[in-house]
């Protein structure tokens, strides 16, 4: 709690939280709209798993070593939640099974495949102290702490009336607001880089 550092590291993670829990819903919403037979929902969200496996292991083979390089870690960070502000005002605007779908495993694999190992990045820049006391708080009680908030979040604008696409709309600031912490975390894990570096 005294570090800046971990706030923002846990900021990140409560935010990302924030946007798998409105995608989860809204997926769920549309498609129990779309299909009324479980075994047609089954392959439904056993295409989008395909989908999504297949990008993941593409982006961390050949892509993820490439753009952290180029882009450094905080950009690379900031990626995912750059392309959900955008999916969530498409969701707002037009809030369609497709564009959930495309939005969806756009995410998830981004998530997989680029932010997931960006963000263990953060944590090479730290103690081991640090980062063995911190990592396990976080991971468990800051994740799953999210997912439970961001679930009455939800339940609360449904139960106010407001649409899927009006929740989506909702939550693209959010998104917003988790790019631009990306690109202040990566920053920081860059500056904290190079002052090791001047030490040792």
């Amino acid at each position: 709690f005294s570090s800046p550092y971990l706030i923002g590291i846990a900021s990140f993670i409560a935010l990302m939280t924030f946007v798998s829990t409105m995608l989860y819903f809204q997926q769920a919403h549309l498609v129990a709209e779309a299909f009324s037979d479980r075994g047609e929902r089954t392959a439904f969200f056993a295409k989008i798993d395909l989908a999504v496996n297949v990008l993941t292991i593409l982006f961390q083979v050949y892509l993820t070593a490439r753009i952290v390089k180029w882009l450094g870690v905080g950009m690379t960070l900031a990626m995912i939640p750059l392309a959900m502000t955008l999916g969530f005002l498409s969701l707002g605007l037009y809030p369609t099974l497709v564009i959930l779908v495309v939005v969806q495993v756009i995410y998830r694999a981004g998530r997989y495949g680029l932010t997931k190992p960006a963000r263990e990045m953060l944590w090479t820049v730290l103690s081991r102290q640090d980062k063995y006391k911190a990592k396990p708080f976080l991971d468990a009680a800051i994740y799953r702490g999210g997912d439970l908030v961001s679930g009455w979040i939800y339940t609360g604008l449904a139960a106010v009336g407001l649409s899927i696409g009006a929740i989506a709309l909702v939550a693209a600031p959010v998104a917003g607001i988790w790019a631009l912490l990306a690109l202040k975390l990566g920053r920081r894990e860059e500056e904290m880089a190079r002052i090791q570096e001047e030490k040792a």
